[in-house]
């Protein structure tokens, strides 16, 4: 069995974990929840959302952080470079 601190230790971990997680989730109340669930809604899903739809978002969403992070490491490479 584990000691009491290794527990500790663990659910602090745990904690810190979520807590990074959580700032990024948007939550009920936010202004923009409402929004983008009536964008992706759809009445005749039984789950009740478009998923091919809310798929694409996320697709072009994650392409387009792709390509910011391509550019901010080729930019990075270029600065490296020039220091030499």
């Amino acid at each position: 069995m584990p000691s009491s601190f290794a527990i500790i230790k663990i659910e602090i971990k745990n904690y810190k974990k979520m807590s990074k997680l959580s700032k990024g989730l948007i939550t009920k109340d936010h202004p923009d929840y409402e929004a983008i669930g009536n964008y992706i809604h759809s009445k005749e899903s039984v789950v009740g959302i478009d998923a091919r739809h809310t798929h694409i978002i996320i697709i072009k969403k994650l392409t387009e952080l792709e390509e910011k992070l391509d550019k901010l490491i080729a930019d990075k490479k270029k600065k490296k470079l020039k220091k030499r």
